[in-house]
Parts: structure tokens; C-alpha cells; sequence
């Protein structure tokens, strides 16, 4: 009796050893404790510009910052030029109106150009977005080495649907030949701002090797035109 009593006990101390075991040797390989103290010696803000950046991701610190120096007593417009969800919900204050004339932009481009790469001798597709140009300044070719005089051709816009690719634009382009060539277009359009959707562009007529095309658009945004408040690395505040 006493034997199976014994025996019952070590099952129970089993019971709570080997449990405790694991989790001292998962917490230590995961590295738990370093971690944990990590999150509770660490500022609440500080985390929040580690995880939604200061002046990239959502740009969090810089807004952040703007906030509290400038008290706004309205909601400024948030342009983010990187695809990452809206930052309204730093700043944003239901009780207060919009002042379309104060912009915070984050990440800013420097060059705003959309670039196409080459799936085909005479197909190719975009390779990033733009949501906030308002049409296209120059068409840009980079060629191959070539003993052509002119460079003739004409290329053909579509922005790629599953079911059928919509037909947007097409230019003809006319110029001597040199290895990179850029056309001003000056075509005004917002057909090319688009989050999720890719761009095709078909050649026709092609006399020589194109390497690669890419698209200077206008920025909707443009902030030589504007009244630079506040500026760190590519965030702005800005007003008309």
C-alpha cells in the first residue's frame, strides 16, 4: 500500500517537474527573459517609433513629433509614398476639420519614377507603384549598343486586369539614337496611380534592343512649390 502511495507521488512531482523543465529550456532558447525586459524597460513611444519608424514605415516619430510641437488645432493631410496602411490614426482627432493646405509627407521620393522591366523581347511590366502623380513627364530608354541612327518606335500602355488589360495611352517615339534617351510627354492622367494593379507596356515597330523603360511622373505633391515647414531625411510638413 504504501509502495503505490510512493509510487503516485513521484508520478504528481513528475507532473509539475517535467512542465517546468520545458519551460525553462524553451523560454531560454526563445530568449524570453531578455526579451521581456526588453518590453518593460523600454518607453511606450520609443517602442512605437521601433515597430512603425520615425521617418520610414509609417512614419510614426516624425508625426508624432509635428504633434506635439505644433498643437494642431485641425487634421493635416498624411501623404505616405510607401504602400504601408494610413497614419491618420497618430494624429487624426474626429472633432477637428481638414486643412487641405498642411501636408505631412513620409517618404518622399527624390526621383518619383515609375520603372518597367523586361518580361519580352517587346513586353514590359512595372515593378512598383505610384498612387500620388498626376501623369507622366518623360519616357526614359536605356538601349543597347546599336550602329542605328534614329531610334523609331512606338509603345503601347495597358494597366493589367485578370479578365482583359485596359488600353490607356500610346506614344510615338522619333529620336537619333543614343544609349539613354528621355522624352518629355507632359501627358496629364491619374489612370497610372494604382496600389495593387501592375502596368504593361507592348512595343511595336522596335529597330533595336531595349534594356530598360521607366516613366518620370509629375508629383501631385511637388514640394519646390510649396512652403517646407518642417523636414527630416524624406518626411516633410508642408503647406501650399
Amino acid at each position: 500500500m504504501l509502495d503505490k502511495i510512493k509510487k503516485k507521488s513521484n508520478y504528481k512531482i513528475l507532473d509539475y517537474i517535467i512542465p517546468l523543465v520545458l519551460l525553462i529550456i524553451l523560454s531560454q532558447t526563445l530568449d524570453i527573459p531578455k526579451k521581456f525586459y526588453k518590453v518593460i524597460s523600454v518607453k511606450y513611444d520609443t517602442r512605437l517609433v521601433n515597430y512603425y519608424g520615425y521617418c520610414s514605415k509609417e512614419g510614426y516619430g516624425f508625426i508624432k513629433d509635428l504633434k506635439k510641437k505644433y498643437n494642431f488645432k485641425f487634421n493635416p493631410i498624411i501623404i505616405n509614398y510607401s504602400v504601408y496602411p494610413s497614419p491618420y490614426w497618430i494624429i487624426s482627432d474626429t472633432y477637428k476639420k481638414q486643412n487641405i493646405d498642411n501636408i505631412i509627407l513620409i517618404n518622399y521620393p527624390n526621383n518619383y519614377n515609375l520603372t518597367f522591366n523586361k518580361i519580352l523581347k517587346n513586353k514590359f511590366i512595372s515593378i512598383n507603384q505610384i498612387e500620388h502623380s498626376t501623369g507622366i513627364e518623360s519616357i526614359n530608354f536605356e538601349l543597347s549598343d546599336s550602329n542605328q541612327k534614329y531610334f523609331n518606335t512606338k509603345i503601347n500602355i495597358y494597366k493589367k486586369n485578370f479578365k482583359e488589360n485596359k488600353y490607356l495611352k500610346s506614344f510615338k517615339i522619333e529620336n537619333l539614337y543614343k544609349k539613354k534617351i528621355s522624352i518629355p510627354v507632359n501627358f496629364f492622367s491619374e489612370e497610372l496611380n494604382e496600389r495593387l494593379n501592375s502596368f504593361i507596356i507592348e512595343v511595336e515597330n522596335n529597330n533595336t534592343e531595349i534594356e530598360k523603360i521607366y516613366f518620370s511622373m509629375f508629383n501631385k505633391y511637388d514640394i519646390k512649390k510649396m512652403k517646407i515647414l518642417e523636414n527630416t531625411g524624406n518626411c516633410y510638413y508642408v503647406k501650399k
